[in-house]
């Protein structure tokens, strides 16, 4: 019986032994030069290690892969020591993570493959233009601002008229160069049906409408309400500025009259003279 239980021990130690020095097969390498090959003795588990670096404005985009054996599981430093080692080759910025297959189980780690280069979203560049208006007696204001809509693509002027009235002067931002879209637009904001003609940027192009005048484009509004108009972008009065030009449009009216006057007065002068020298003669 003793011999027995002794050859029994020395199996279970046999196999034992035998298990451990044949090891578990994984996927083993890098990206470039990868095989499937037998882990050491104590390997426990088939690994993959994955980093990731998002392309951005500043960095270039990165992704990197190594399949290997491990001895046991360590999720967190693992994952950390394979970023330092990124670090110390002048690799920043990167997001590591092992994984790990089922415990003594071959080929667990095959399935792995290189991640895909994430791609950091950039904002899109905000639109400047000028914005603002002036109604038709020249009340308003304009400035410079940055166009809320991601879609604002164009700096537009509008000058909008209802009929032959003019009623409103309008800077802003505008996603196309549809005029049409804009005339609905200013139709709601004064409550009425309006028609306008627009002046558009170039596309993407900050504070294209700066310059932009009523001056620029065809009008069917009368020329009077034109000239009110571009008065009223410099001042805010309602008040008529009185010109050289209307002075002068006075003058000659003034001068007749007098002429017409005196010329009366000479002859009623030269009549009572004529009088009195034929009374005298008498």
């Amino acid at each position: 019986m003793k011999e027995i239980a002794t050859s029994f021990l020395l199996f279970v130690i046999t196999v034992y032994l035998l298990g451990c020095c044949t090891g578990l097969e994984c996927k083993i390498g890098s990206l470039s030069n990868n095989t499937i090959g037998t882990c050491p003795v104590r390997s426990t588990h088939c690994s993959a290690v994955t980093c990731t670096r998002a392309a951005s404005a500043s960095a270039s985009g990165y992704a990197y892969i190594h399949w290997n054996c491990a001895p046991f599981r360590d999720d967190y430093n693992c994952a950390k020591t394979i970023k330092e080692i990124h670090e110390e080759g002048n690799i920043t910025n990167v997001q590591c993570r092992c994984d790990y297959g089922e415990k003594l189980k071959d080929l667990t780690n095959v399935q792995y493959e290189l991640p895909t280069v994430p791609y950091e979203k950039i904002a899109p560049q905000t639109l400047n233009c000028k914005k603002g208006g002036f109604d038709s007696k020249g009340y308003g204001s304009t400035l410079s601002g940055e166009c809320t809509d991601d879609e604002d693509n164009y700096c537009v002027m509008a000058s909008c008229a209802k009929g032959n009235e003019h009623v409103r002067m309008q800077w802003g931002c505008w996603p196309n160069t549809s005029c049409a879209a804009i005339s609905t637009e200013m139709g709601s904001f004064v409550n009425a049906a309006v028609t306008c003609q627009c002046l558009f940027g170039k596309a993407g192009a900050n504070m294209a409408n700066e310059n932009f005048t009523r001056e620029m484009m065809t009008t069917t509004t009368a020329t009077t309400t034109a000239t009110a108009t571009k008065k009223s972008l410099a001042t805010k009065t309602e008040k008529p500025t009185t010109t050289t030009e209307t002075n002068l449009g006075t003058r000659p009216s003034t001068f007749y009259k007098v002429a017409i006057v005196m010329i009366g007065a000479i002859f009623v002068c030269a009549h009572s003279m004529l009088i009195g020298h034929h009374l005298n003669a008498a």
